[in-house]
């Protein structure tokens, strides 16, 4: 999807981003081990199978989330099951690992002493919204935006020179995802002619 909307002096296009970061090498909060034979998904670790990864991360250690996979004309990543709310999911469905947030970060992370089911209920919606930008990743649904002045040379040609780009906006609404705060107030309007 590019978009694209000019006045008379500048002329803004909203294109996928080419080069789009990987959400999970951002820092996040969770760890993800995921086993698959055709993709590699989350991070890298050294479990060979499940069974090892919840021998050494238990319960006690880690708050852990399971890991579905949808893989049915592309990917999607989600904490809770397809079955019954995806076709085909039966077949095109299954759980492909876990997300987990050691119990010391998270104490760390909400100046805590205890886990209370609040603060469990807060690193879930967290490890979610880490799963929404894994999702916008794997479905190319991330923008950048080109600012170029616009002028008429001698010629009568119209010419645009690059003036500039930010990448990485996760998302198409705008003033969601925090592209809108980056266009000047000269070129903001040129956003709402594209609504």
């Amino acid at each position: 999807m590019t978009l694209q909307a000019e006045n008379t002096h500048w002329r803004l296009r909203i294109v996928p981003d080419p080069e789009p970061l990987n959400p999970r090498d951002a820092d996040p909060l969770s760890t993800w081990v995921c086993w698959h034979p055709r993709y590699t998904l989350g991070d890298s670790h050294d479990y060979a199978r499940p069974q090892e990864f919840l021998a050494a991360i238990t319960p006690r250690v880690a708050l852990i989330f399971p890991l579905y996979l949808y893989d049915h004309s592309g990917l999607t990543v989600s904490l809770d099951s397809f079955l019954g709310r995806a076709p085909h999911a039966a077949w095109d469905s299954r759980q492909v690992g876990f997300a987990y947030v050691l119990r010391s970060t998270v104490r760390q992370e909400y100046g805590i002493s205890r886990i209370t089911p609040i603060i469990h209920d807060k690193v879930r919606r967290r490890v979610e919204v880490e799963v929404q930008e894994y999702n916008q990743y794997l479905h190319g649904d991330i923008y950048g935006f080109l600012v170029e002045a616009k002028s008429v040379c001698d010629h009568g040609m119209v010419h645009y020179d690059p003036v500039e780009s930010v990448w990485g906006f996760y998302g198409d609404d705008w003033n969601v995802n925090g592209l809108a705060d980056f266009l000047s107030d000269e070129v903001r309007p040129l956003l709402q002619a594209l609504a």
